[in-house]
């Protein structure tokens, strides 16, 4: 008993001294000194802090517990100061590390908007006080992502503050020194670099190195850094003299010829970072311990090279949108460190290899966008009981073909086979894969009912079945519980387009109150749009054009009046009038209810409240009485088809002074969201997927005014 409580004790120490280091600012021992109180308080009034980042600064004497700052435990003196602000673009690699290891993501491209939804937060100020120099016993400084609008670094040398730091041991203490993404002015570096003998990471992403003075003397002045990021920098030449580094990130650079082989001999570099830039040329030989090697966005050509089969210690691979061609090499099968693989958007051919499947601690496997081919089986995934994200889309000569029984020995969070081949019916061994986040099957000839089982699948948040043979009614979609998610949402999407369902809209689509995009489009269904579908009030889109849907549009639908920019109801048996509550589409931007028997006049509202709109097509209805005015306040329509109705009266005058048919909307040009969209142009119906955007038509053909209005 009494060990148990002697090791308790002990532990409790630990644990005590653990968060003195840690935190820094909530149990020191030792205050700080006035010196260094006031050093801290005359940077605070430098600087405009809207956010209130530091709000604890001036509360009580000891600066040692205000917020951001770590003082020595034992003698009080600042030792760290994180300062970083936390904007939009402001993760880091490591900070992606933590969240996941993908980079890409299907339903917004590197969408890490509930990332930072959090909290938003930066110090802003035009001349930087240099008292920071006062904090000689400094070790951590990260002053990135604020804006400095265009002043000069603070010169942590200041002889007028500190006239012991002209000493040879200035700043010594310095080991993490950030920088990056300030808006600093781009002066010369300021000389005290030089006297940062202990500086081991150094980050200036973001400022000019173009200027000589700089370029010949950076690396001079930073001989024992091991870490080094110069993202959007003009980079300085010789960095292979920096013979002690082991993270190097240069990405964003408008680098441009091959890879130096300089690099390649950097034997203590761990992680290399080149991507976005436009390197050329093939993949060299490295010679150190890699870890991180990232390649990606470049014009990098030639085969993948078995060489980095040696570089055992890898454990993230990113070689994706650059020119690689040929085979991947059977030697890569032998990086059984490796965690992130990503090839996808280059030339390669052939399939993956059965190595493959001893890459035991792989999570992420991109291949898609590549022109594979042949079969990929059960053996390419034997011992991948890590793998959470899988994507071998657009590589539509690769066959997925697995036994019906399979039991996979991972659970997958990220799927997408879209435009392979699979077997004719729903794969079953989905049935296993009780994580999954999004399912992508778009365009994989399946056929067939969806199984049973899939209904007792909890809730995919991203579910794409689009443009298969699908069969039968829209009752077996996944409706089991929820996933718990922590940090990252993905917006939730159902697609289901083209395919053979039929049926009624099934009621069980209205619990889905997450939906952001429901897309069942160019199918068979039939009966009414159910009244319950406005209580999905998260709805940006909703397609149900090309169905056999009949009755009055439900006026429900208008609760959604916050979010929705796209009703797509063409081509279906739809009667009666346009719902008044329609009205309150403040934000739609595509009104397509053309090919239908919707009666009456066009409200006057369509022209006074719906002024987003950029598409308006009622193209042949049972509209009647007269064409309103107000529809010459729709700035922004560039495709307006009123053809073949019943109007009487005039056309306006004012129609040809629209100035969307003249200029596009900016929006128009940056479309968020590819869908068809019928247009009659010359009399040829035509379907544009992407190119809407760019048309401009304006259809009144089979109105009996049009005759007048040409006279006039």
């Amino acid at each position: 008993m009494g060990n148990i409580r002697c090791l308790f004790f002990i532990i409790l120490i630990l644990e005590s001294i653990l968060t003195n280091t840690c935190l820094g600012a909530r149990y020191i021992t030792a205050a700080c000194s006035k010196k260094e109180r006031l050093a801290l308080i005359k940077f605070k009034n430098s600087v405009k802090d809207e956010f209130g980042m530091l709000s604890s600064w001036g509360v009580g004497s000891d600066c040692c517990r205000w917020e951001r700052v770590t003082c020595d435990n034992a003698t009080g003196s600042v030792i760290g100061l994180s300062l970083r602000g936390n904007v939009m673009g402001s993760v880091r690699d490591d900070d992606l590390d933590s969240w996941g290891v993908g980079e890409e993501h299907y339903s917004s491209e590197n969408d890490f908007s509930d990332y930072f939804a959090e909290k938003c937060y930066q110090l802003v100020g035009g001349k930087v006080n240099s008292c920071l120099a006062e904090l000689r016993h400094l070790k951590y400084l990260d002053l990135s992502w604020n804006d400095f609008l265009g002043s000069h670094i603070p010169d942590l040398s200041n002889a007028n503050f500190v006239p012991y730091l002209n000493s040879s041991t200035k700043l010594a203490n310095i080991k993490h020194l950030d920088l990056s993404s300030n808006n600093f002015q781009d002066d010369p570096l300021p000389r005290f670099l030089q006297n940062m003998t202990s500086l081991a990471f150094l980050d200036l992403s973001g400022y000019n190195l173009s200027q000589a003075w700089n370029s010949e003397n950076m690396l001079n002045m930073i001989p024992s850094v091991s870490e080094l990021h110069l993202s959007y920098c003009s980079i300085p030449k010789a960095l292979g003299k920096l013979r002690s580094l082991q993270v190097l990130v240069l990405s964003y650079n408008h680098l441009t010829g091959p890879i130096s082989e300089a690099l390649g001999n950097l034997r203590s570099l761990q992680v290399l970072e080149l991507s976005s830039n436009y390197l050329s040329g093939p993949i060299p030989k490295f010679h150190g311990k890699l870890t991180k090697l990232r390649l990606s966005y470049n014009q990098l050509n030639g085969t993948i090279p078995d060489s980095l089969g040696r570089s055992i210690d890898l454990t993230e691979l990113r070689l994706q949108s650059n020119w690689l061609t040929c085979h991947i090499p059977l030697t890569l099968g032998k990086l059984t460190s490796l965690q992130v693989f990503s090839l996808s958007s280059n030339l390669l051919n052939g399939t993956i290899p059965v190595s493959f499947g001893q890459l035991n601690k792989l999570i992420f496997l991109d291949a898609s966008n590549n022109s594979l081919q042949g079969v990929v089986s059960e053996a390419q995934f034997a011992n991948l009981s890590a793998l959470m994200y899988l994507n071998i889309a657009y590589n539509n000569q690769l066959t997925f073909n697995v036994s019906r029984d399979w039991i996979p020995p991972f659970q997958l969070n990220i799927v997408s086979l879209e435009s392979c081949n699979i077997s004719d019916e729903f794969p079953q061994w989905f049935q296993t894969q009780q994580n999954l986040k999004e399912l992508v099957l778009s365009n994989t000839s399946i056929s067939g009912p969806p199984p049973t089982w899939l209904r007792q699948m909890p809730i995919i948040r991203v579910l794409d079945l689009s443009y298969n043979k699908l069969t039968g009614t829209l009752t077996n979609l996944p409706s089991g519980d929820l996933l718990n998610e922590v940090r990252y949402q993905a917006a939730d999407i159902l697609l289901m387009q083209n395919n053979l369902f039929t049926g009624s809209i099934p009621r069980l689509l209205c619990t889905r109150t997450d939906l952001t995009i429901l897309d069942l489009s160019r199918n068979r269904l039939t009966w009414n749009i159910p009244e319950c579908l406005g209580n999905l009030k998260s709805l940006t889109k909703i397609l149900l054009g090309s169905n056999k849907l009949s009755g009055s549009l439900p006026s429900s639908l208008g609760c959604i009046f916050s979010s929705l920019t796209w009703l797509q109801l063409n081509d279906n048996k739809f009667s009666g009038e346009l719902p008044n509550e329609y009205r309150n589409f403040v934000y739609l931007e595509v009104l397509d209810s053309g090919e239908n028997k919707i009666s009456g006049k066009i409200p006057e509202w369509t022209g006074k409240n719906l002024t987003s709109l950029q598409v308006l097509r009622l193209h042949q209805n049972n509209f009647m009485g007269k064409i309103p005015k107000s529809l010459c306040r729709l700035h922004y329509v560039h495709i307006l088809d009123l053809a073949h109705n019943s109007f009487t009266g005039s056309i306006p005058h004012c129609f040809g002074k629209l100035r969307g048919m003249i200029e596009l909307p900016w929006s128009a040009q940056n479309p968020d969201y590819d869908r068809n969209l019928k247009q009659v142009i010359k009399g040829a119906e035509l379907e544009y997927i992407k190119m809407w955007t760019s048309i401009f038509n304006m259809d009144l053909s089979g109105i009996n005014l049009l005759e007048k209005y040409l006279k006039n």
